[in-house]
C-alpha cells in the first residue's frame, strides 16, 4: 500500500480546543496523525504537502452523526414526517445497489466540501453507501435503512436478518465501519431488535436508530407495541454505551435520565425538526444529564442539505428561544456537539487537534467578507470560534484532511472531481425522476 502523503500547515491559526484561545503554528501531519505542533513555525520539516495557511484557520474536522444518503434531494415540503414518508419511499422501492453508490457519492461529497470528516449513514442498500464512503476516503459508520415487516415486502427496507449478516462480517480495521441497527421501533418487531441488539453486542459494533421523533411515532408506538417507546427499547436492550438515538425529541425527566443510566448517546437534528414540526429535543437538559448529544442534519430529502454550520447555529437558536435563554448552548457546546462528542461516540479520538490525535482537519479560508473583519491577534482571538459558528459555511472550506490524507484540495475533491459526482448523480435522477413523480 502506497504511504499517505506528508502534509504540513504552514502558519496556521489553529483552534485546539473550543475552550482555549487559538494559536499561530505549523502543524506537521505523517502516518494519520498530527505529529508536530510547532508554534514557532520554524518549518522545518520535509512535507511531501506544503500548504500555504497564512489566512486560514484549522479546525478539526466536524461530525455529522444521522444523515440518509438515498439518491435525492429536496422532493417534498410542507408536510409531517410520516406524510412525506410516503412519497420519498418511492427513492427507497426504485433505487438500486449501483444508485445507493451515487447516492453516498453525493452526501459524502459534500460532506467533506463541508468539513465534515466524519459521519454516520443510514440507508437502504447501505453496502452501497459504504462502497461510497471507502471510495471518498470520508471516516463513517454505515447503518443499515432495515426492518423486518411490511417496509421490507414493500421495498422500502433492507431485509434486517440478511443486512446483519452484512453488517457482522465487514472489516473492521479502516475509516468505514459497518454499524447494527435497524430502521425504526415502528418498522421492526420485538425479536428483530433483539437480533441487531445482540449482533452489536457480539460483534462489538455501534447501534443506531431513530427514536421519540414525532408525537406520531410516540402514538403509534403505544398503540402497536403497548407501552412508552423508550422503556420498551430499554427492556429490549438498546439503550447503551454503544447505542446512538436519533431525534429524542419527545422525552419526559425520566426518559432523560433513562438514557443517562445507560450511557446512551443522541443525535440532535435541529434543522430536520424544525423543517416537519416535528419537536424539539431537549438538548441542553441531555446534556446536563451527562448524556453525550452529537449532532445531525438528516438526509439530502429530509433535512435537504448537510450543512454543519447551519446545525450548529439552529441547535444554539433553537435551545435559546425555546428555553428564553441567551446562554443555553454556547458556540463552545455546539462546537464540541459538531466535532469532539463525535469523535468519543466513535472512539477515535478526533474532535481535537493535538499531537498524536487523528489528523482529521478543516482548514478554512477566513477571507470572505462575511467573516470581515478577520485578523489575527489578541484583541480578535477570543471571538474566532463565534465568527466561525455564527458566520462560517461551507464554503469557507479550502482543505480537507481525514486520517492524514488530503480528500479536499482548494475546495475539490481529491479522490473523485465534484463535477464527476455531480454527472453520476444527474444519470442516476435520470432514471429514478419519472417512477417518484
Amino acid at each position: 500500500m502506497t504511504a499517505t502523503p506528508s502534509v504540513l500547515l504552514e502558519n496556521a491559526q489553529l483552534l485546539r480546543d473550543p475552550r482555549e484561545l487559538p494559536v499561530v503554528c505549523d502543524v506537521y501531519v505523517a502516518d494519520g496523525v498530527i505529529a508536530e505542533i510547532d508554534e514557532g513555525r520554524g518549518g522545518t520539516q520535509a512535507a511531501d504537502v506544503r500548504l500555504d495557511c497564512s489566512e486560514h484557520v484549522a479546525i478539526p474536522g466536524l461530525a455529522n452523526f444521522h444523515i440518509h444518503c438515498r439518491p435525492g434531494r429536496a422532493l417534498s415540503d410542507g408536510m409531517p414526517v410520516h406524510d412525506w414518508h410516503r412519497r420519498v419511499d418511492l427513492v427507497s422501492r426504485n433505487m438500486n445497489e449501483g444508485e445507493a453508490v451515487v447516492g453516498g457519492l453525493v452526501a459524502f461529497g459534500e460532506l467533506l466540501l463541508g468539513g465534515v470528516t466524519s459521519a454516520v449513514a443510514m440507508t437502504r442498500h447501505f453496502a452501497g453507501a459504504a462502497e461510497a464512503a471507502e471510495t471518498i476516503g470520508l471516516r463513517a459508520g454505515i447503518v443499515p435503512l432495515a426492518g423486518d415487516g411490511g417496509g421490507v415486502e414493500r421495498g422500502d427496507l433492507d431485509d434486517l436478518d440478511a443486512a446483519l449478516e452484512v453488517v457482522t462480517s465487514y472489516p473492521a480495521d479502516g475509516r468505514v465501519r459497518m454499524w447494527s441497527g435497524f430502521d425504526s421501533p415502528l418498522t421492526t418487531s420485538p425479536e428483530g431488535v433483539a437480533r441487531a441488539v445482540a449482533a452489536a453486542e457480539e460483534h462489538d459494533l455501534g447501534l443506531h436508530t431513530h427514536m421519540a421523533e414525532s408525537e406520531y411515532e410516540i402514538r403509534t408506538y403505544r398503540e402497536k407495541w403497548g407501552g412508552p417507546e423508550p422503556e420498551g427499547l430499554a427492556a429490549a436492550g438498546v439503550l447503551s454505551p454503544r447505542t446512538l438515538l436519533a431525534h429524542c425529541n419527545w422525552l419526559s425527566d425520566e426518559q432523560i435520565q433513562l438514557l443517562a443510566d445507560s450511557s446512551t448517546s443522541v443525535v440532535h437534528n435541529p434543522t430536520s425538526n424544525m423543517r416537519f414540526a416535528s419537536g424539539i429535543c431537549r438538548a441542553v437538559d441531555l446534556r446536563e444529564a451527562g448524556i453525550r448529544v452529537a449532532l445531525g442534519t438528516d438526509g439530502m430529502l429530509s433535512g435537504f442539505q448537510l450543512d454543519m454550520f447551519a446545525a450548529m447555529r439552529t441547535a444554539a437558536m433553537l435551545q435559546r428561544a425555546t428555553r428564553k435563554d441567551p446562554t443555553a448552548l454556547t458556540s463552545a457546546d455546539v462546537f464540541e456537539m459538531a466535532t469532539s462528542v463525535g469523535g468519543a461516540i466513535l472512539g477515535t479520538g478526533a474532535g481535537r487537534l493535538e499531537v498524536n490525535a487523528p489528523a482529521d482537519i478543516a482548514i478554512l479560508d477566513m477571507t470572505g467578507l462575511h467573516l470581515q473583519p478577520y485578523r489575527r491577534g489578541p484583541l480578535n482571538d477570543g471571538d474566532l470560534l463565534n465568527t466561525i459558528v455564527w458566520c462560517g459555511r461551507p464554503s469557507d472550506v479550502q482543505h480537507v484532511l481525514c486520517a492524514g490524507e488530503l480528500v479536499v484540495r482548494d475546495r475539490e475533491l481529491t479522490r473523485l472531481s465534484n463535477a464527476e459526482v455531480r454527472e453520476r448523480s444527474l444519470k442516476t435522477d435520470a432514471r429514478l425522476r419519472p417512477l417518484i413523480a
